[in-house]
């Protein structure tokens, strides 16, 4: 009877399954302007986390390297000029010099650094290839000449971890690259800290969307109940009130993945619903696809949205 009673104790204490982990996950970073300007030199921390970035116009290199620390043995590095090259090397490493002066004009560098003597060789070679992998996904074009390892290389659990907080604290310190390329905007967006990262989605209040035009479209994706339109070159706007599916399928970014999270403090129940709840804002996206992968939680493409006859 002891016995059973001890192993009924040992049950009642044993952890939350990693599902109640992850979605208690926050992710907490701090940005230094170390002159001043957003569009200068500048450092992002995570506390608690191995990563720390600097970064700063391309032209200033010498004077960024300068600020690394001395146990910074190891880099990971990502220029974005006319293209995105991603590298990594010892804190000598002359980074850049791949690369004509046409496509670094005008650049910004990121240098990811750790302190932490197990941020190796080997660890900033798996960031460098994860990070080629993920950009050549995305579509952004690349200066490097091959993807490391083949077709990709085969993902590792215990170091994925690496790859989200640098992804995390490249666009904490600026780097959107669906962005003009090369530039860093004078002022950050409003709204969303999960969604400042890349500014590809913004919160509209209800009394600020603009008026529709007449060409107007309509989610039409597992029952969800969304409309949006197009307004300026590129934006499209989804109305408030529409439809947002609660959880995330095997292939969401991490990027979009924050982008989520960041929306959830604009989410209300619905009635009978467990499967998704409804966002009381509109949203501003950089593109239909986007909005639809908010929604959603799933890697989507623009055809959901059909036109409303």
């Amino acid at each position: 009877m002891a016995e059973s009673r001890r192993k009924k104790k040992e049950r009642s204490v044993s952890p939350p399954p990693a599902a109640t982990i992850e979605r208690s996950f926050r992710f907490v970073a701090t940005t230094e302007l170390l002159d001043r300007t957003l569009n200068g030199m500048r450092r992002s921390q995570a506390p608690g986390y191995m990563l720390s970035v600097l970064a700063g116009p391309f032209s200033q290199l010498q004077k960024l390297k300068s600020l690394l620390p001395p146990a910074a043995e190891y880099l990971c590095y990502l220029i974005h000029g006319k293209v995105v090259y991603i590298g990594h090397g010892n804190g000598d490493r002359k980074m850049g010099d791949r690369l004509g002066a046409d496509a670094k004009a005008g650049a910004q560098i990121y240098i990811v650094y750790s302190i932490d003597p197990r941020f190796d060789k080997v660890q900033a070679g798996y960031l460098e290839a994860r990070l080629i992998d993920r950009l050549f996904a995305a579509g952004l074009p690349l200066a490097n000449d091959n993807r490391p390892f083949g077709m990709g290389l085969r993902e590792d659990a215990g170091l994925e971890q690496l790859v989200e907080q640098a992804e995390l604290l490249f666009g904490v310190t600026g780097f959107r690259p669906h962005d003009a390329v090369g530039t860093v905007p004078v002022q950050g967006s409003r709204g969303l800290p999960g969604t400042r990262i890349l500014r590809d989605v913004v919160p509209v209040e209800p009394d600020q969307m603009p008026v529709p035009p007449t060409e107007r479209y309509r989610l039409n994706y597992r029952g969800l109940k969304a409309e949006g339109f197009y307004a300026g070159k590129k934006n499209f706007y989804v109305e408030p009130g529409a439809d947002y599916a609660v959880g995330e399928r095997r292939g969401m970014t991490t990027h979009n993945k924050a982008r989520r999270k960041g929306i959830e403090k604009f989410l209300d129940p619905i009635s009978g619903a467990d499967n998704r709840m409804r966002v009381r804002v509109g949203l501003r996206c950089l593109s239909a696809p986007i909005a639809a992968k908010i929604l959603t939680g799933e890697h989507i493409g623009r055809r959901v949205w059909q036109p409303i006859a």
